[in-house]
């Protein structure tokens, strides 16, 4: 990005503009309370003159808190959220959707204003344990896309929510599996390519969720039975190396126990609190 690139766009949004269209931005530039080394304070405000012109913004808290002026905050109330969000809208934008806003431990969302009716909306989910780049990028494409299938923007932030958030952990529980493949190959002195790697962890991750639904799937010997089986044809469909499958069964077995352990324990903490 830069301050001729937001002239531009500024200028593709005054020509192009049309009742029938609608103008979104992500202003994407900065995150946990810091700019992205790339851009200056002045490249934020620069940003709100770019956020003035759209039908809709889908800032993160770090980046209102630039364009807007407010002091960023890590430890926040609903108060501090809403007024932010007003006076996002105050730049110009007629909506404005504000992400990684979360009031309870263990919770995250996304708060959105409506300016003209001076409603807010807010949704919120489960926070996954980890974080990724280019998250920011898949919520704002997702809501987007629920938009134009005619979803208002209310239900669209909710589905790009859940999307996010299960891209997460999707992403997180493939890289455990592809974690103990790559360290079997690497123990074991062979070489397997890091494509195939990659799609070998899907698969066994997609066979794991498949096997490990029941609640007691863990006691059932038919069941482990089942995924052992299971394995061993996916890593010979997959081209993996022989090693010895007991090996990479129990190290599967054991991160598929932890994954539901953890989600067990995640529902009942949001029990607690709900």
């Amino acid at each position: 990005g830069s301050f001729e690139q937001i002239d531009l766009m500024c200028e593709m949004f005054d020509t192009f503009k049309t009742e029938n269209n609608l103008l979104v931005v992500d202003p994407a530039m900065a995150d946990n309370g810091k700019l992205y080394p790339a851009f200056d304070e002045a490249f934020a405000k620069k940003m709100g003159t770019l956020c003035a012109k759209a039908d809709i913004i889908l800032p993160n808290i770090t980046e209102a808190a630039f364009m807007t002026g407010m002091e960023y905050r890590e430890n926040y109330d609903e108060a501090y959220a809403k007024e932010m969000l007003k006076r996002l809208a105050a730049l110009g934008a007629k909506v404005c959707l504000l992400t990684g806003v979360g009031f309870r431990e263990g919770m995250t969302g996304v708060m959105g204003y409506d300016s003209a009716k001076d409603e807010f909306c807010y949704y919120e989910h489960k926070k996954q344990p980890i974080s990724y780049h280019g998250t920011g990028d898949i919520y704002s494409s997702t809501c987007v896309g629920a938009m134009m299938n005619g979803f208002p923007w209310q239900e669209a932030m909710r589905i790009a929510a859940d999307y996010t958030a299960e891209c997460i952990r999707i992403t997180y529980e493939e890289k455990a599996f592809y974690d103990i493949l790559k360290e079997i190959a690497h123990k074991f002195g062979f070489e397997y390519p890091e494509d195939k790697l990659l799609t070998l962890a899907a698969a066994v991750k997609k066979m794991v969720d498949d096997k490990s639904k029941y609640t007691d799937w863990a006691n059932r010997s038919d069941i482990k039975a089942e995924l052992q089986m299971d394995l061993i044809l996916i890593l010979a469909e997959h081209g993996y190396p022989p090693v010895p499958q007991d090996e990479v069964f129990k190290e599967i077995c054991e991160q598929a126990e932890n994954f539901k352990k953890y989600e067990q324990a995640e529902e009942n903490d949001t029990g607690k609190t709900a």
